[in-house]
């Protein structure tokens, strides 16, 4: 199972997932796309990296904008992600800047 995520560039980026569970996430690196299930579909409500993408999406400080202000109930999330095994962190930011330039009103924009 897999969605697709374009960039501002046209790009396309292949995601694992969505998973209901954390549990089915690796704790390898890459770039993680939050999403609401809702009855007309799935919506990004933020996307982001890390070294280990099971961790930082188990301990993320943006949950709360995830569920409060994008109005997504916990049991509505799910998680997908790109795994970059040969990315470094400057090579998953340049997938997520690419991602989040392509989409509006993701938690953790300034």
């Amino acid at each position: 199972m897999s969605i697709t995520l374009k960039g501002k560039r046209g790009k396309e980026y292949e995601f694992k997932g969505p998973y209901r569970f954390t549990i089915t996430l690796k704790d390898n690196s890459g770039v993680y796309a939050i999403l609401c299930k809702r009855e007309d579909g799935l919506y990004l409500l933020d996307v982001g990296e890390a070294k280990e993408v099971k961790f930082r999406v188990e301990h993320h400080e943006r949950k709360e904008c995830w569920i409060d202000e994008k109005e997504c109930e916990d049991e509505n999330l799910r998680y997908a992600v790109h795994y970059t095994p040969n990315a470094k962190k400057a090579g998953r930011l340049g997938v997520e800047q690419d991602i989040r330039k392509n989409y509006s009103g993701l938690c953790g924009e300034s």
